[in-house]
């Protein structure tokens, strides 16, 4: 009966939600940790500079906004590349599970494979495997790509600028609460979108900017219409390029600025200058 089969797949598809919510964890992990730690590290990098002088001969030869971009393009193509190698492992050892098992299914004894048909190993090793192969790995690679590294570029703009703001580690506290919270909003409204993939409190934590990169990349492993994609990238994207331009206006200000405790309103100041 139809019942009996919806019985008999729902072990299959609780795996398969369970694997998908666990790849999606793990996006979500690292996609937060690590435009954070990327993030603060250019915060850091600027404020030593900003300390120790060696800025003021710095921008005698490039611009304000070039030397901004570097700092923030190096560490976006170091994070990359350790991306790129943390994806390739994954893939080859998911195809290489896949593989291995169908070979050892093949030699192993009448009776062992009967032991492990018994204890569901078998149909497991299977569904783990099966499950993370049928993926559309693609899509989720380039997806996690893209808005890594468009919320990290627009993330390190803020902290770049909150950087060149002030004068030591201690006055950054009171702006890196305005990095953070929209980050830890997206990654804690993102435990809903295990439950609910396609919920609205989902769709508007992917789309909204400043959580869409923590937020769209636990929804993908669950499927993800294109077009909300294409709407949420294009967002991002935009947001990216404002924030980098007034994190420029900022930062050829405030990285000369010494002795003076930046406020909201002289930054809104900085902003505002032609």
């Amino acid at each position: 009966t139809t019942q009996n089969v919806a019985e008999n797949n729902k072990p299959d598809n609780d795996m398969a939600f369970g694997i998908k919510t666990g790849l999606s964890m793990v996006l979500v992990y690292a996609t937060f940790m690590f435009i954070i730690i990327y993030g603060v590290r250019v915060m850091r990098s600027v404020l030593e500079e900003k300390n120790n002088r060696v800025v003021e001969i710095i921008i005698s030869s490039v611009k304000p906004f070039e030397l901004m971009m570097g700092k923030i393009i190096g560490v976006t193509l170091v994070a990359l590349t350790q991306f790129i190698i943390w994806i390739g492992m994954f893939v080859t050892s998911a195809l290489f599970l896949n593989t291995g098992f169908m070979t050892m299914q093949k030699n192993i004894p009448a009776e062992a494979s009967e032991t492990m048909n018994k204890m569901d190993i078998q149909q497991i090793i299977g569904q783990v495997s099966h499950t993370l192969l049928d993926m559309n790995f693609g899509l989720i690679i380039a997806v996690f790509i893209v808005f890594f590294l468009c919320g990290y570029i627009f993330y390190s703009s803020m902290y770049a600028a909150i950087g060149s703001a002030v004068d030591n580690e201690t006055e950054t506290q009171q702006f890196t609460l305005f990095a953070i919270m929209p980050l830890m909003l997206g990654m804690y409204g993102s435990f809903t979108i295990f439950n609910n993939p396609d919920g609205p409190l989902g769709f508007w934590l992917s789309i909204i900017p400043f959580t869409s990169p923590v937020a769209m990349v636990a929804r993908i492993p669950f499927g993800v219409p294109m077009w909300q994609i294409l709407l949420s990238i294009s967002l991002l994207i935009a947001s990216t390029l404002f924030m980098v331009f007034v994190a420029a206006k900022i930062y050829r200000i405030g990285i000369l600025m010494y002795g003076n405790k930046a406020t909201a309103k002289e930054l809104w100041k900085w902003i505002r200058t032609k």
